[in-house]
């Protein structure tokens, strides 16, 4: 099973952030201080930190009294998820079906969070990208070559998704053949590629997908593991993460 840190990282949170989200929900209403006490830095660093990770709607800013304290919004409702999947492999196919059906949503502080099991995923992947069909935009990480593996479409069938849908796309691909050809199939007039050699991105052993109104987190680690979030703060701040990358590819 993947790890906490693991999953963060493909999140984009580096091992700092990693450890001020955990510690926020370990130690939830947190203040500054306590924070810069538990993790032996400057108070200064875990403001300059805090601050962008609320933009990023990671952490959620609270006013008590005459100061601040802050929690993470979303990781123990993950730490969660995952160990009930962990349950689920365990467990004998007849009991799936029903934790299934307890873990497929939640609703959360506006949000919505579908769970994608992995070992229904030839199928998860068919509705996410039935989803993306009815976009308008699309913004992605994307490694092609890995997510067919998991999937029963060709880059033929993804290409033909964006063309035949006239979806407007930024792509960041890995450098590789099966990207590049991916690629070529392309409406170069609307669908927008920029490459990154693999080496340079842990991301690419995740998809980070952003349509209209949804961000879909689907991590081709060592156990496949996907999120869909249904939140307009959210996933406009992704927005934002992704249009600052693009720019400097």
């Amino acid at each position: 099973m993947e790890s906490i840190h693991s999953f963060l990282s493909n999140m984009w949170l580096n091992p700092f952030e990693q450890d001020i989200f955990i510690s926020c929900t370990k130690y939830p209403d947190s203040s500054v201080s306590s924070l810069a006490r538990i993790l032996q830095k400057p108070r200064s660093t875990i403001y300059d930190t805090l601050k962008i990770m609320i933009e990023r709607w990671f952490i959620i800013q609270k006013e008590k009294w005459r100061w601040f304290t802050y929690s993470s919004l979303w990781y123990d409702w993950l730490e969660s998820l995952l160990k009930q999947e962990k349950l689920c492999i365990e467990k004998k196919e007849t009991d799936l079906r029903k934790i299934q059906s307890d873990l497929t949503k939640l609703q959360i502080n506006n949000y919505t969070f579908t769970w994608i099991h992995h070992y229904t995923w030839p199928t998860a992947m068919q509705l996410i990208y039935t989803k993306i069909a009815k976009s308008t935009t699309l913004r992605a990480v994307y490694n092609p070559q890995k997510s067919l593996e998991h999937s029963h479409y060709t880059i033929q069938d993804l290409a033909n998704i964006l063309i035949t849908n006239n979806i407007k796309s930024f792509e960041i691909l890995p450098n590789n053949h099966t990207a590049k050809k991916y690629a070529q199939l392309l409406n170069t007039n609307i669908n927008h590629v920029k490459y990154l050699q693999e080496s340079d991105l842990e991301w690419f052993s995740a998809d980070h997908i952003i349509t209209d109104d949804t961000f879909y987190f689907i991590s081709l680690a060592k156990e496949v593991i996907g999120i869909e979030i249904h939140n307009p703060v959210f996933v406009q701040a992704q927005k934002i993460i992704f249009d600052q990358l693009w720019t400097k590819i």
